[in-house]
């Protein structure tokens, strides 16, 4: 039998579990993205924290895919701010055709899975708002702040909700707060772009603040509309 390695320059070797770590933290870090403690390729989806400002308890807005037959590939993101890219491992020469369409459809594969995740937290948060009550103003969380509920609604456990809107009007994720202030993001939900209004939009000025409370505080203080931006 010929010898055709020399076509693609040399047997391939797949790189090492150590290398191929190394590889997709420095992708992530490229993407401004914390990488995890530990990787798994095992082409689940995975989640973990990424330690990102006003996170607390379970959130976890991290995300990653990543498989490791073949040529290992995947994705990998950031519920909360809306980022996600793609990876593929160097192996140090260019793919071969089949290579090439086993990764896209690596990349796909990855893709429904971060797609579905998504989908079932859009679905779950939709029930879960449509049955829950109006929060009260005497709320702890809202009595210490000094602001009305302005439309939150409450768990039964008697965490605040919040809604994350997309911009054509469906319901994306749900923010919860506690008595103590401690907040956190519906799990698997999309974050990143998502938007609510204190107030309704009316006229041409509106004001946008980063949480409810700072939203809550400017409108009752102007009387005009404050888009919490999270």
């Amino acid at each position: 039998m010929s010898d055709i390695t020399h076509i693609f320059g040399g047997p391939w070797r797949l790189p090492t579990q150590v290398a191929l770590d190394d590889q997709i933290r420095q992708a992530m870090a490229d993407a401004g993205i914390k990488a995890p403690p530990t990787i798994e390729m095992d082409g689940k989806l995975h989640r973990y924290q990424t330690g990102s400002k006003g996170q607390a308890g379970h959130d976890k807005p991290g995300w990653y895919v990543f498989f490791s037959d073949g040529v290992p590939a995947g994705m990998f993101g950031d519920w909360r701010t809306g980022q996600s890219a793609t990876w593929r491992a160097d192996i140090g020469r260019d793919l071969t055709a089949d290579e090439a369409s086993s990764v896209t459809r690596r990349m796909a594969e990855a893709r429904s899975a971060r797609d579905a995740r998504a989908a079932s937290a859009a679905d779950s948060v939709e029930l879960i708002w449509s049955q829950a009550g109006p929060a009260s103003p005497d709320h702890p969380y809202l009595m210490r702040k000094g602001v009305g509920a302005h439309g939150l609604r409450i768990t039964g456990d008697g965490r605040l909700m919040a809604p994350l809107f997309s911009p054509d009007g469906s319901l994306s994720s749900l923010q919860y707060i506690d008595a103590d202030g401690g907040k956190l993001y519906h799990p698997g939900g999309a974050t990143g772009g998502k938007y609510w209004s204190v107030g309704a939009i009316e006229g041409d000025l509106v004001y946008v603040a980063e949480g409810f409370a700072t939203a809550a505080t400017i409108h009752e203080v102007t009387g005009k509309p404050c888009v919490v931006a999270y």
